[in-house]
């Protein structure tokens, strides 16, 4: 079955949307936080997102970046649903990602056509070459990249890159990087140097191989690795 989830900000939600997706065979559900949805985007399977609103704002543009620029998520379908939105708009939106753009009030049956059009387009190509992989020698301090470049790491890049490691492929809250990676209140400590410790090991990565930028930062949540990657 094809799961579905209908982003929706508004004050008066439409809970219709949800049950004649349901009533047209998808598997469908809520969910109202932007923070929220991006766990749920990596802790269960999700095929299509649609973002219900009912104005555009220029933050919507920045939500589907995020969600693009996560390489686990490139192909997952995400339609908009709105109104009150000049051409102008729609090409942003169209930019940043978005597959459908349709106008309210939308019909069921156009609706549930684009998810199944977008379902089996996503679900048709296996991709046949296997994603470079990079390696992790905890005990070393070293991470190497897909290209065979030995990258030394320092006792904190280490401790981050352990916590992304356990959790690949999921974001990691900044203050479980700080109290369970660093063994430090997070309280008392100062998030700017996480922010450079980040920083620092993502210069490292891009000056060795270009190619790949494996650390997201997750806005509002904290870092993700996003590329296949072994111990040692």
């Amino acid at each position: 079955m094809i799961q579905v989830v209908v982003v929706d900000y508004k004050i008066a939600k439409n809970s219709n949307l949800v049950e004649k997706l349901c009533e047209h065979g998808f598997d469908a559900t809520s969910i109202n936080d932007f923070t929220q949805l991006i766990m749920q985007l990596f802790n269960t399977h999700v095929d299509v997102v649609i973002f219900d609103l009912e104005f555009y704002g220029s933050g919507d543009v920045l939500s589907i970046r995020q969600i693009r620029s996560l390489k686990n998520l490139q192909s997952l379908g995400i339609i908009i649903v709105a109104c009150h939105c000049d051409i102008a708009h729609r090409l942003a939106l169209v930019s940043s990602g978005v597959d459908v753009f349709l106008s309210r009030p939308v019909q069921i049956e156009e609706l549930s056509a684009y998810i199944n059009n977008i379902y089996r387009r996503t679900n048709s190509h296996a991709t046949a070459a296997a994603a470079a992989q990079w390696t992790f020698y905890r005990s070393e301090w070293r991470l190497v990249t897909p290209s065979g470049t030995s990258l030394g790491l320092s006792h904190f890049e280490v401790s981050l890159m352990e916590m992304l490691v356990k959790s690949i492929g999921k974001p990691v809250k900044r203050r479980d990087i700080v109290s369970i990676g660093f063994g430090l209140d997070p309280l008392s400590y100062d998030n700017r140097r996480l922010d450079s410790i980040v920083s620092r090991l993502r210069r490292k990565i891009h000056d060795a191989y270009p190619l790949s930028q494996p650390i997201k930062v997750v806005h509002s949540v904290g870092y993700i690795f996003t590329d296949p990657i072994k111990t040692s």
